[in-house]
Protein backbone atom coordinates (compact mmCIF):
# COMPACT_ATOMS: atom_id res chain seq x y z
CA UNK A 1 0.00 0.00 0.00
CA UNK A 2 1.30 3.08 -0.52
CA UNK A 3 2.29 5.58 2.09
CA UNK A 4 2.61 9.91 1.11
CA UNK A 5 2.47 13.12 3.05
CA UNK A 6 1.87 16.01 1.09
CA UNK A 7 -0.80 18.97 -0.04
CA UNK A 8 -4.24 17.66 0.84
CA UNK A 9 -4.92 16.67 -2.83
CA UNK A 10 -1.95 14.44 -2.87
CA UNK A 11 -3.08 12.82 0.62
CA UNK A 12 -6.79 12.30 -1.25
CA UNK A 13 -5.38 10.82 -4.13
CA UNK A 14 -3.27 8.16 -1.86
CA UNK A 15 -6.26 7.84 0.26
CA UNK A 16 -7.77 6.24 -3.03
CA UNK A 17 -5.12 4.30 -3.96
CA UNK A 18 -4.68 2.76 -0.44
CA UNK A 19 -8.72 1.68 -0.94
CA UNK A 20 -7.99 0.38 -4.46
CA UNK A 21 -5.44 -1.70 -2.97
CA UNK A 22 -7.12 -2.97 -0.16
CA UNK A 23 -9.88 -3.79 -2.63
CA UNK A 24 -7.49 -5.85 -4.27
CA UNK A 25 -5.81 -7.61 -1.71
CA UNK A 26 -9.30 -8.68 -0.72
CA UNK A 27 -10.25 -9.90 -3.71
CA UNK A 28 -7.09 -11.86 -4.05
CA UNK A 29 -7.43 -13.28 -0.62
CA UNK A 30 -10.99 -14.08 -1.37
CA UNK A 31 -9.83 -16.00 -4.58
CA UNK A 32 -7.08 -17.99 -2.87
CA UNK A 33 -9.63 -19.20 -0.03
CA UNK A 34 -11.91 -20.11 -3.14
CA UNK A 35 -9.28 -22.27 -4.70
CA UNK A 36 -8.03 -23.53 -1.39
CA UNK A 37 -11.36 -24.72 -0.47
CA UNK A 38 -11.68 -26.55 -3.90
CA UNK A 39 -8.36 -27.85 -3.64
CA UNK A 40 -9.36 -29.56 -0.44
CA UNK A 41 -12.45 -30.62 -2.06
CA UNK A 42 -10.11 -32.23 -4.73
CA UNK A 43 -7.84 -33.70 -1.76
CA UNK A 44 -10.34 -35.45 -0.32
CA UNK A 45 -12.03 -36.93 -3.48
CA UNK A 46 -8.42 -38.51 -4.27
CA UNK A 47 -8.12 -39.67 -0.83
CA UNK A 48 -11.08 -41.30 -0.74
CA UNK A 49 -10.44 -43.66 -3.89
CA UNK A 50 -7.65 -45.43 -1.01
CA UNK A 51 -10.44 -47.05 0.78
CA UNK A 52 -11.47 -49.84 -0.89
CA UNK A 53 -13.80 -52.93 -0.14
CA UNK A 54 -12.03 -55.44 -2.11
CA UNK A 55 -8.17 -56.54 -2.70
CA UNK A 56 -6.59 -54.21 -4.78
CA UNK A 57 -3.26 -54.16 -6.49
CA UNK A 58 -1.33 -51.44 -5.84
CA UNK A 59 3.17 -50.91 -5.46
CA UNK A 60 5.51 -50.13 -3.91
CA UNK A 61 8.92 -48.92 -4.62
CA UNK A 62 11.74 -49.79 -1.34
CA UNK A 63 15.36 -48.77 -1.87
CA UNK A 64 14.15 -48.05 -5.21
CA UNK A 65 12.99 -51.71 -6.68
CA UNK A 66 9.50 -52.32 -7.33
CA UNK A 67 7.19 -54.53 -5.39
CA UNK A 68 4.01 -55.58 -6.31
CA UNK A 69 0.74 -56.86 -4.65
CA UNK A 70 -2.08 -56.14 -3.14
CA UNK A 71 -4.30 -54.20 -0.36
CA UNK A 72 -7.28 -54.23 1.46
CA UNK A 73 -7.63 -52.00 4.59
CA UNK A 74 -4.78 -53.23 7.44
CA UNK A 75 -4.01 -56.01 5.18
CA UNK A 76 -0.99 -56.33 2.62
CA UNK A 77 1.12 -58.69 0.59
CA UNK A 78 4.19 -57.49 -1.70
CA UNK A 79 6.36 -59.17 -3.75
CA UNK A 80 9.60 -58.61 -5.33
CA UNK A 81 12.97 -58.72 -5.69
CA UNK A 82 16.55 -57.17 -3.67
CA UNK A 83 19.99 -57.86 -4.53
CA UNK A 84 19.06 -61.00 -6.34
CA UNK A 85 16.89 -62.36 -3.72
CA UNK A 86 12.81 -63.21 -3.90
CA UNK A 87 11.51 -61.14 -0.96
CA UNK A 88 8.31 -61.09 0.26
CA UNK A 89 6.55 -58.74 2.50
CA UNK A 90 3.22 -59.66 4.35
CA UNK A 91 0.40 -58.05 7.09
CA UNK A 92 -2.40 -59.70 8.00
CA UNK A 93 -4.55 -60.60 11.24
CA UNK A 94 -1.49 -62.53 12.25
CA UNK A 95 1.38 -59.80 11.91
CA UNK A 96 3.64 -58.89 9.36
CA UNK A 97 6.24 -61.02 8.00
CA UNK A 98 9.01 -60.48 5.69
CA UNK A 99 10.32 -63.65 4.20
CA UNK A 100 13.62 -63.53 2.22
CA UNK A 101 14.31 -66.80 -0.15
CA UNK A 102 12.00 -68.87 1.67
CA UNK A 103 13.91 -68.05 4.75
CA UNK A 104 11.46 -66.25 7.64
CA UNK A 105 13.36 -62.84 8.82
CA UNK A 106 13.13 -60.02 11.19
CA UNK A 107 11.27 -57.27 10.22
CA UNK A 108 12.92 -54.26 11.67
CA UNK A 109 11.15 -51.27 10.19
CA UNK A 110 8.88 -48.03 11.41
CA UNK A 111 5.84 -48.96 11.74
CA UNK A 112 4.57 -46.29 9.21
CA UNK A 113 6.81 -48.25 6.41
CA UNK A 114 4.07 -50.97 6.76
CA UNK A 115 0.55 -49.13 6.32
CA UNK A 116 -1.30 -49.72 3.71
CA UNK A 117 -2.70 -46.88 1.54
CA UNK A 118 -6.11 -46.40 3.07
CA UNK A 119 -4.48 -46.43 6.30
CA UNK A 120 -2.50 -42.97 4.69
CA UNK A 121 -5.78 -41.89 3.79
CA UNK A 122 -7.03 -42.08 7.11
CA UNK A 123 -4.19 -40.09 8.63
CA UNK A 124 -4.87 -37.34 5.81
CA UNK A 125 -8.93 -37.42 6.38
CA UNK A 126 -8.36 -37.13 10.01
CA UNK A 127 -6.73 -33.77 9.12
CA UNK A 128 -8.34 -32.77 6.12
CA UNK A 129 -9.58 -29.15 7.93
CA UNK A 130 -5.98 -28.24 8.52
CA UNK A 131 -3.97 -29.62 5.38
CA UNK A 132 -3.39 -26.72 3.26
CA UNK A 133 -3.07 -28.18 -0.13
CA UNK A 134 0.00 -26.54 -2.48
CA UNK A 135 -1.05 -27.98 -6.30
CA UNK A 136 1.66 -29.78 -8.65
CA UNK A 137 2.29 -30.27 -11.87
CA UNK A 138 4.57 -33.08 -12.71
CA UNK A 139 7.35 -31.48 -15.72
CA UNK A 140 8.15 -35.20 -16.84
CA UNK A 141 4.51 -37.19 -17.50
CA UNK A 142 2.15 -35.28 -19.17
CA UNK A 143 -1.14 -35.13 -17.97
CA UNK A 144 -0.14 -36.06 -14.24
CA UNK A 145 -1.55 -32.73 -11.50
CA UNK A 146 -0.72 -33.28 -7.72
CA UNK A 147 -1.27 -31.99 -4.75
CA UNK A 148 1.66 -31.75 -1.24
CA UNK A 149 0.50 -31.35 1.89
CA UNK A 150 2.62 -31.83 5.37
CA UNK A 151 1.02 -32.42 8.13
CA UNK A 152 0.75 -30.54 11.27
CA UNK A 153 3.45 -30.84 13.74
CA UNK A 154 1.20 -31.99 16.53
CA UNK A 155 -0.21 -34.92 14.62
CA UNK A 156 3.67 -35.42 13.80
CA UNK A 157 4.44 -35.85 17.09
CA UNK A 158 1.51 -38.17 18.27
CA UNK A 159 2.29 -40.44 15.24
CA UNK A 160 6.08 -40.83 16.28
CA UNK A 161 5.09 -41.54 19.85
CA UNK A 162 2.82 -44.12 18.22
CA UNK A 163 5.50 -45.56 16.20
CA UNK A 164 8.62 -45.29 18.19
CA UNK A 165 6.52 -46.62 21.38
CA UNK A 166 8.53 -47.44 24.90
CA UNK A 167 11.84 -46.59 22.59
CA UNK A 168 11.91 -43.10 23.39
CA UNK A 169 9.95 -42.32 26.94
CA UNK A 170 10.78 -39.18 27.62
CA UNK A 171 8.72 -36.33 26.19
CA UNK A 172 11.10 -33.87 26.10
CA UNK A 173 12.90 -36.01 23.79
CA UNK A 174 10.22 -36.57 21.50
CA UNK A 175 9.58 -33.22 21.25
CA UNK A 176 12.61 -32.37 20.05
CA UNK A 177 12.98 -35.07 17.40
CA UNK A 178 8.87 -33.93 16.55
CA UNK A 179 10.68 -30.20 16.05
CA UNK A 180 13.13 -32.02 14.04
CA UNK A 181 10.83 -34.19 11.64
CA UNK A 182 8.01 -33.44 8.67
CA UNK A 183 5.96 -35.93 7.28
CA UNK A 184 4.82 -34.90 3.76
CA UNK A 185 2.22 -36.44 1.22
CA UNK A 186 1.88 -35.91 -2.66
CA UNK A 187 -0.99 -37.27 -4.21
CA UNK A 188 -0.30 -37.69 -8.11
CA UNK A 189 -3.91 -37.85 -10.06
CA UNK A 190 -4.02 -37.96 -13.92
CA UNK A 191 -5.64 -35.02 -14.81
CA UNK A 192 -8.31 -35.86 -17.60
CA UNK A 193 -9.68 -38.94 -15.57
CA UNK A 194 -9.21 -37.67 -11.74
CA UNK A 195 -7.54 -41.02 -11.26
CA UNK A 196 -5.34 -41.33 -8.23
CA UNK A 197 -2.10 -42.54 -9.71
CA UNK A 198 0.60 -42.01 -7.49
CA UNK A 199 1.21 -41.77 -3.72
CA UNK A 200 4.35 -40.44 -2.11
CA UNK A 201 5.19 -40.25 1.65
CA UNK A 202 8.28 -38.32 2.86
CA UNK A 203 9.90 -38.49 5.93
CA UNK A 204 12.75 -35.91 6.47
CA UNK A 205 14.56 -35.40 10.41
CA UNK A 206 16.82 -32.94 10.43
CA UNK A 207 19.72 -32.69 13.26
CA UNK A 208 23.20 -31.73 13.92
CA UNK A 209 24.36 -34.75 12.40
CA UNK A 210 22.85 -34.08 8.79
CA UNK A 211 19.33 -34.62 7.36
CA UNK A 212 18.01 -38.03 6.85
CA UNK A 213 15.38 -38.84 4.29
CA UNK A 214 12.85 -42.27 3.91
CA UNK A 215 10.49 -41.81 1.17
CA UNK A 216 7.95 -44.31 0.04
CA UNK A 217 6.63 -44.74 -3.62
CA UNK A 218 2.41 -46.04 -3.85
CA UNK A 219 1.35 -46.77 -7.53
CA UNK A 220 -1.52 -47.52 -8.03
Amino acid sequence: MLICLGVLLGQATDKLSVAQDRTNELHDKSRWNADQNQNNTNLKQLIDQLFVEKATPFGVKIQNQPFTGSYRGNHFQLTGALQGKKVKIERNNRGASLVIDNELRDLNVLPYALFTPSEHASILKDQISQLQPVALVSRDEAGLRGYSVSLQPEKVKDLLREWLGPSFPVENELVQIQQSTTINYQMWYDDERKQLKRMVVLLQLKNQKGDRSDQLIFNF
